[in-house]
């Protein structure tokens, strides 16, 4: 599957954890929306501080999201508060916090026609300009990763 993932650095902080429940949750309903994801496609996650996050469960609807449904997890990875296991793929988003001490969000989603166009071993084509030329060069867009590969790849 083609996934799409969004780091934010420069999220506004919030005060509570309610308020960090509520826009996870207002996140995935527009992700949802806007077809971004579908079903229980995607993650979302938030820095509570500098060594816990919430994040979506697995297998939950974005689009139908409560913030009673959300866990809060360690960046190890351990469940502190919640129902449910998150998605194998909290391995990508904590691998983020702990880099970068700066993110504060992270987004990933799988919209459905770039999933499509991965599954059918197309490549989504941009023009992206080389900072150090500025010479148009095609980039391919659209790969599919595995998040045990992604988390190998960082470590090497």
């Amino acid at each position: 599957m083609s996934k799409c993932l969004t780091v934010a650095s420069e999220v506004k902080p919030f005060e509570t954890e309610r308020e960090v429940r509520r826009q996870i949750c207002r996140t995935g309903r527009k992700m949802y929306a806007r077809c971004f994801v579908v079903a229980s496609e995607g993650n979302l996650s938030m820095r509570l501080d500098r060594d816990r996050i919430i994040v979506t469960p697995a297998g939950v609807c974005k689009g139908y999201l409560a913030p009673e449904d959300l866990l809060v997890t360690e960046l190890c990875g351990e469940v502190l508060r919640g129902d449910g296991q998150p998605s194998t793929e909290m391995q990508t988003h904590l691998l983020h916090y702990r880099l970068r001490h700066d993110v504060q969000a992270v987004c990933h989603a799988h919209p459905p026609t770039a999933t499509g166009i991965a599954v059918a071993g197309r490549a989504l084509r941009t023009n992206r300009s080389s900072r150090s030329d500025r010479r148009p060069r095609q980039d391919s867009v659209g790969a599919i990763w595995n998040t045990g590969h992604l988390g190998a790849l960082r470590a090497s």
